[in-house]
């Protein structure tokens, strides 16, 4: 089963994908992709996101670009945070492992980028017990952007309209509340559950 999360910031998405993930894995081993890189500007946001899942079983895979090299296990449930990160990571940036440097990747084919993290997803679909996917929706807020972001804010609604056709089940949240735009469970019923405040 393929579930992927969407949501504007602080919408909820992030407890709701592990909440999702927990629930399909049961008893199986349940991993946590984390992509955002390990930069000094974002230890704030990875600290917070770790604390969050602590005590939930997850174990955690660092991998801020390159989906393909995780070993899947094929009983297990994967949970990758998130689309986003994943997108920039691609597009910003690339690792230079000899010299320890990153630089602007400005020559890489917008359609290879894409191909390159549907492919990677899908073989972790394939491959794997439950995938849950966390991705957002920046696209709304007003801001008046330069031609790079907004190159990136269309490739990343084409990359989450494709993960929404892959997917089984797509849920948005909204202020806190999720609402299944996609799928349902077995039985019928929408893969939403609220909770009390």
């Amino acid at each position: 089963m393929m579930i992927l999360v969407t949501g504007g910031s602080a919408s909820g998405k992030s407890e709701y994908a592990e909440e999702s993930a927990i629930r399909l894995a049961g008893d199986a081993p349940k991993y946590y992709i984390a992509t955002m890189m390990q930069e000094p500007y974002n230890m704030a946001r990875i600290r917070k996101h770790r604390a969050s899942r602590e005590g939930k079983g997850f174990i955690t895979i660092e991998e801020d670009m390159e989906l393909g090299r995780i070993t899947v296990e094929s009983h297990a449930t994967y949970l990758i945070e998130d689309i986003p990160n994943l997108l920039a990571n691609h597009m910003f940036t690339v690792s230079d492992s000899a010299n320890n440097t990153q630089t602007d990747e400005i020559n890489k084919s917008p359609n290879d980028i894409i191909e390159r993290i549907i492919t990677d997803i899908s073989r972790l679909r394939d491959s794997s017990g439950n995938l849950v996917i966390v991705t957002g929706d920046i696209s709304r807020d007003g801001m008046d952007y330069g031609e790079s972001t907004l190159d990136y804010i269309e490739r990343l609604g084409y990359l989450n309209r494709k993960l929404a056709e892959m997917a089984d089940i797509v849920v948005k949240t909204v202020v806190g509340i999720p609402i299944c735009i996609k799928g349902s469970l077995n039985d019928g019923t929408p893969f939403v559950t609220y909770k009390e405040t």
